[in-house]
């Protein structure tokens, strides 16, 4: 019989992220939100209505609160209440974004606005935090 100890490593299973606050893109032309940006948001099992725009220079996307930015000329996406997923298509084709899953991390605020920008990018200018 062996006396060789074996070492088990309990996942908790508590969340892979932590409760951050991202986007994820899909194949579909999807934006879906996380846990994390639910809760930020306070919109938890209801559905919402964001404006969503894009920084280019950095690569990021902004989405904004009807109460709390007004842009002009502008419909914005509702995200559903489940899976808290908003179709953007047209804005990914408009902005040459892949359609492919690609996560957008939270990057802060401006101007009422909070931003997201891919996952290991760095902005080339640093606008845009608050």
């Amino acid at each position: 019989m062996s006396t060789n100890k074996i070492v088990i490593d309990v996942w908790a299973n508590s969340g892979a992220h932590g409760g951050s606050a991202y986007l994820t893109s899909d194949k579909f032309g999807r934006v879906r939100m996380s846990a994390g940006l639910v809760e930020m948001l306070s919109c938890k099992g209801a559905p919402i209505k964001l404006y969503v725009g894009y920084d280019a220079a950095n690569k990021r996307i902004a989405l904004g609160k009807p109460d709390v930015v007004k842009p002009s000329d502008a419909n914005p996406v509702s995200f559903d209440r489940g899976r808290h997923y908003g179709m953007i298509r047209t804005f990914m084709k408009k902005h040459v974004l892949p359609f492919e899953a690609i996560k957008y991390v939270y990057d802060g605020k401006y101007d009422g606005w909070l931003l997201f920008k891919r996952e290991d990018y760095a902005a080339p200018d640093g606008r845009g935090t608050e």
